[in-house]
């Protein structure tokens, strides 16, 4: 797994890979002091907003040693293809 961070259209390049047939991960869309089991009326929506901002901006890629290297190229081909594309087109 390789995890970008930080990225404003994560859902843009989640789309982008799904179309491409590669594999993604979106872990935690929910901040774990958010999800029903873990609540807590002490935290509230805006206790965290690192967290609630990265809960939005992460995903992650395949990456592990039996990646063969078409794999790679796929992943990658995806990638670069949501970074060229012009910003209006990302937010379909």
């Amino acid at each position: 797994m390789f995890t970008l961070s930080g990225l404003p259209t994560r859902d843009a390049l989640a789309q982008t890979s799904r179309s491409a047939g590669v594999q993604y991960g979106i872990h935690y869309p929910i901040p774990i002091y958010l999800q029903k089991p873990y609540r807590d009326s002490r935290y509230r929506q805006g206790d965290f907003p690192v967290a609630e901002r990265v809960a939005h901006e992460v995903l992650s890629l395949p990456m592990y040693p039996e990646l063969l290297r078409a794999q790679m190229e796929e992943v990658s081909a995806a990638v670069r293809q949501h970074s060229v594309q012009p910003q209006e087109s990302r937010s379909t």
